[in-house]
């Protein structure tokens, strides 16, 4: 199934013509002279320039007239000396190439864009929304990018402020702007791409964005029989309308063995020449092979490239299931082996392999989700199932590996709660969110705790209330500061892919249901720097044990 998605489009500026001899004087109409008496407006007897009203005629040492400084309304002498004063810029405004756009109703980067003209140079140009500067630019051609969603419903006036090298400035006509974005509305999608499956509650699937703007899709490969073959990577175009490439990846390259399980979603390397994905290599009989390795392909599809395989320590043989995150550097981190995290270079040096993780047995389940903060540093998942449930979030310092706090959270084990048992969002101020779905003894809905940088708790909030059931697998924040959520909803055994987004306080801004099958559940989710929100998911679900299977999609919603 496709939906297809409008694009906004981008405009030219035409400058307006400009006429020195229109330039008028910074003297107003109807002022008065040094004395504080009114000008008369009569000629000069010595130069035959007749001054406006405003005017004030120079004299030299002797007392007699000299040169004369005019407003635009004075009649010129070819044969006087003038001197013309510096007049405010001129700008205009336009948003999305127009002085009257159309309402905007879907998420994106509205581009405003001004045109300004002045006698002399201009300095800068200043853009707001209302009274809030929200630009400058000091570059021809003048212009920003407003990134614009469901938030910004309402009224949006926007205005620019042209500045001249003199200091003279002069304001643009307003423009208007309605917005009336429906967020989490569907914008396109595609389903039934493959079969998938995977452990559940670390399914291994997700998607990111390349610097195109291209959506990558990547997700394991199943057989009916619930036997994982490998991984496939797809990459479709910025509104899902096609495919640019899919490539399958049937052999783990690892020792020789010919199946590949993926942990985690993939990752497009910091100068967008590869794509990146962690996992383990299976062996013939689909058994897992204890080791940890990423997969490395170039980003226009071809490869496979050389990656990265660290084995298992024979006297411990535990497979890690966390996949890999990436810091703003391009450093990898990689879940394992074993029950460790190591760091990689961008170009695949090992850095630093630390003991701060846990690898994946029935008892403990393990370390089963890495997200990378704008520091550095790697915000871990773990839990430990042996009784009650106990989920841990862990902050491991991103140049050493050493870790800098643990905090846990007691929930209750049920039947069927391990399908997922929260994940953290690291945020851009050093706070982490922490998103998860009480199981239905402590009452169910949806809980949002969030912490310091430091560990410590700032606040934990209801998101939505229960009985009904919600199932948590991804989270993370987007450029506006919310926090994007999604998972499952079980409305008494009916389920469906559920996405919210929500600030820090818990207030929920909007909630959006996705199916695309009898049962469907979200895998992760990617928001890009336009405003969309970029859903994996799977629907027909059939699930054994730890062990799930159905069909892939992808949604892409407003923001």
């Amino acid at each position: 199934m496709r939906v297809g998605l409008s694009i906004l489009g981008f405009f030219m500026l035409v400058p307006g013509c400009f006429n020195p001899e229109d330039t008028p004087s910074t003297t107003l109409s109807g002022g008065t002279d040094d004395t504080g008496t009114a000008s008369t407006g009569t000629p000069n007897p010595t130069t035959g320039v007749s001054t406006s009203s405003g005017s004030t005629a120079a004299v030299d040492e002797s007392g007699d007239p000299a040169t004369t400084v005019t407003s635009s309304a004075a009649t010129s002498d070819p044969g006087s000396t003038t001197e013309v004063g510096d007049r405010p810029p001129t700008v205009v405004l336009e948003v999305e190439g127009s002085a009257t756009p159309p309402d905007l109703i879907a998420s994106g980067n509205v581009r405003l864009g001004a045109s300004a003209m002045d006698d002399g140079a201009i300095d800068r140009v200043e853009f707001f929304d209302g009274d809030t500067l929200i630009a400058t630019d000091d570059t021809e051609p003048y212009g920003t990018q407003v990134l614009t969603t469901s938030v910004n419903n309402g009224t949006h006036v926007f205005s620019a402020r042209a500045f001249d090298d003199g200091g003279a400035q002069g304001d643009s006509d307003p423009v208007t702007l309605e917005v009336n974005i429906a967020g989490g509305g569907l914008v396109a999608s595609d389903s039934g791409l493959w079969q998938t499956g995977g452990i559940a509650f670390n399914p291994g699937g997700g998607a990111t964005t390349d610097q195109d703007g291209n959506i990558i899709v990547a997700a394991p490969i199943s057989t009916t029989g619930f036997a994982v073959t490998g991984a496939a990577v797809a990459s479709f175009t910025p509104d899902l309308g096609d495919i640019n490439w899919q490539v399958t990846q049937p052999e783990s390259l690892v020792d020789g063995q010919n199946q590949y399980l993926p942990m985690g979603g993939p990752h497009v390397s910091n100068d967008g020449s590869a794509v990146l994905i962690g996992g383990n290599a299976m062996g013939d009989d689909g058994i897992l092979d204890p080791n940890a390795s990423i997969f490395r392909f170039a980003a226009d599809g071809s490869g496979p490239l050389p990656f990265v395989e660290v084995p298992s320590n024979p006297d411990v043989q535990i497979v890690p299931t966390g996949g890999i995150t990436q810091d703003a550097d391009g450093n990898v981190f990689l879940a394992g082996p074993d029950d460790n995290i190591t760091k990689f270079g961008p170009d695949g040096v090992l850095i630093w392999e630390s003991p701060t993780g846990l690898g994946w047995t029935l008892g403990e389940l393990g370390l089963y989700r890495l997200r990378a903060d704008p520091e550095g540093d790697v915000i871990a998942d773990i839990v430990a199932c042996p009784t009650d449930c106990t989920v841990s979030t862990r902050k491991v310092r991103g140049t050493d590996g050493v870790e800098q706090w643990t905090e846990e959270l007691t929930i209750a084990n049920e039947a069927g709660f391990l399908f997922s048992a929260g994940v953290s969002a690291p945020g851009p101020d050093g706070n982490v969110a922490f998103a998860y779905g009480p199981p239905g003894v402590d009452g169910g809905g949806v809980m949002l705790g969030v912490r310091d940088s430091d560990g410590a708790g700032l606040q934990n909030n209801e998101v939505m209330p229960g009985p009904q059931l919600y199932t948590i697998m991804d989270a993370a924040y987007d450029p506006q500061g919310g926090i994007v959520v999604a998972g499952v909803r079980d409305d008494a055994g009916t389920r469906e892919a559920w996405v919210a987004r929500v600030q820090e306080d818990g207030s929920l801004a909007w909630e959006t249901a996705l199916s695309f099958g009898a049962d469907d559940a979200v895998l992760g989710i990617d928001i890009d720097n336009a405003g969309k929100v970029n859903v994996v998911g799977f629907s027909d679900v059939e699930e054994i044990f730890v062990v799930f299977l159905g069909d892939l999609w992808v949604a892409q919603l407003d923001l």
